[in-house]
């Protein structure tokens, strides 16, 4: 599986476009995503019923936070936090899938030309 950059507010999937928020696994998995880009600690507990290793979080402009309560909780399960702009939470998430851990990545995916 291999996400693409197509331009703000899309991407691509194995072949399918997206416009609407996503969470993604490294296992191929896409799930929609209709919850707040200001991470509380619940949203946080919500992701880790997947038990991902890392959580890639595309995280431009202020679209996109982490409580310092959902950061703790990160932490306190050992899950590695990326927050980086979209293109770069991309290529962090191919990158990263490439290893053995079970990766996650979150895009907002809102189009700045509505």
């Amino acid at each position: 599986m291999r996400i693409k950059y197509i331009a703000p507010g899309k991407i691509e999937i194995n072949d399918k476009r997206y416009r609407d928020p996503v969470l993604v696994s490294s296992e191929g998995v896409v799930f929609s995503w209709e919850e707040n880009f200001h991470l509380k600690r619940e949203d946080i507990a919500e992701i880790l019923k997947e038990k991902p290793d890392m959580l890639i979080i595309a995280a431009d402009s202020d679209l996109s936070s982490v409580s310092p309560e959902g950061q703790s909780l990160l932490k306190e399960k050992d899950v590695i936090l990326v927050m980086d702009q979209t293109n770069e939470a991309i290529n962090a998430f191919n990158k990263a899938k490439k290893s053995n851990k079970k990766i996650l990545a979150l895009f907002p995916l809102q189009e700045l030309d509505k």
